[in-house]
């Protein structure tokens, strides 16, 4: 049995149990330990996450929002509660939290439908709609690198690169990818963080990865560790832009859905367009996280395009709003 395993096990141990269950990892999450808990991959009863936050606080805020989100009506994951009665266990310096099981399938990047499409986004107006009542301190600063410190990380990474003795096509799309960034934030410079706009408690991480399906119908919406205070406008750009590369048809969908339960005026997307944008074009966590720490599991990620501002992607797709 794999250490990591063994270990879960271990967590495990600290819920009552009526059967004797088997243990898996899984594939799923980038920055998580999944395991699935049941007698047949085909047909599990539990998930064992073990969190990769290590300050319990945020642990138990993940547990509060996805509370609030279920109390909402939104398929949110249900946490099983230990022998003691906490809703997560701390084993060997990691948290731990047994979740229910959701049905459902993922639709596939790039195979979503329009009307799953705009199931994801009324699902995500339920979302908004009921988190909007919890506490947020949006008061904390957004510590931003400089582009000089930016750019230099950058040239370590290509180093790094240019230092393997074998490379894909992954290494070769992550060069071009960061010699284009590179070049545009040398021509920008250091521009000014643009407005917050408003803010409230949100999922954090909502795309089409990370929401289930029966049919058209959503039937799960997981991995909540990212919710956090955040713009609700600035996650239903992030969702179309990750979920459908912003092709116009699914992303109109979408916002249809979404405002069946939130108002979203086209002049609060180009707000949160702009924000999005200059975080997601300074952005290296992805590869850096790849390449500098070893994370294999974010190899799917990679984009294998050329570096493009996002202003030009969301002018294309504002045309068809």
């Amino acid at each position: 049995m794999p250490s990591s395993t063994a270990r879960a096990r271990r967590a495990l141990s600290q819920w009552d149990l009526v059967e004797d269950f088997g243990i898996e990892r899984t594939a799923l999450g980038t920055m998580n330990e999944v395991f699935v808990v049941g007698r047949t991959r085909q047909s599990p009863q539990l998930i064992l996450r073990g969190h990769r936050h290590l300050d319990p606080r945020l642990v138990a805020f993940e547990h509060e929002v996805m509370a609030t989100a279920l109390r909402a009506g939104t398929p949110a994951p249900r946490s099983i509660r230990t022998r003691d009665g906490t809703r997560f266990a701390t084993l060997e310096g990691r948290h731990w939290s047994l979740l229910e099981w959701l049905p459902g399938e993922h639709a596939g990047r790039g195979h979503t439908t329009v009307s799953q499409a705009a199931s994801m986004g009324e699902a995500l107006g339920v979302v908004h709609a009921g988190l909007a009542a919890l506490p947020c301190d949006a008061s904390a600063s957004d510590a931003r690198e400089t582009t000089e410190t930016t750019v230099e990380r950058i040239g370590h990474l290509l180093r790094t690169l240019g230092s393997l003795e074998v490379k894909g096509p992954d290494e070769h799309a992550a060069e071009s990818w960061l010699r284009g960034q590179r070049a545009w934030l040398e021509h920008c410079g250091d521009a000014p963080l643009p407005e917050r706009g408003d803010s409230q408690v949100i999922h954090g991480d909502y795309h089409d990865a990370n929401v289930l399906f029966r049919g058209d119908a959503i039937s799960g919406i997981i991995d909540w560790d990212k919710a956090g205070v955040g713009s609700p406008g600035g996650e239903v750009i992030r969702a179309i832009h990750l979920s459908f590369g912003l092709e116009a048809h699914v992303s109109r969908a979408f916002l249809d859905g979404y405002r069946r339960h939130r108002t979203m005026t086209t002049e609060d997307l180009d707000a949160a367009a702009v924000r999005y944008g200059y975080g997601r074009d300074r952005s290296i966590w992805l590869l850096d996280e790849l390449y500098t720490s070893g994370n294999e599991r974010l190899r799917r990620l990679v984009n294998r395009q050329p570096f493009l501002p996002f202003a030009r992607s969301w002018d294309a797709l504002r045309t068809h709003l």
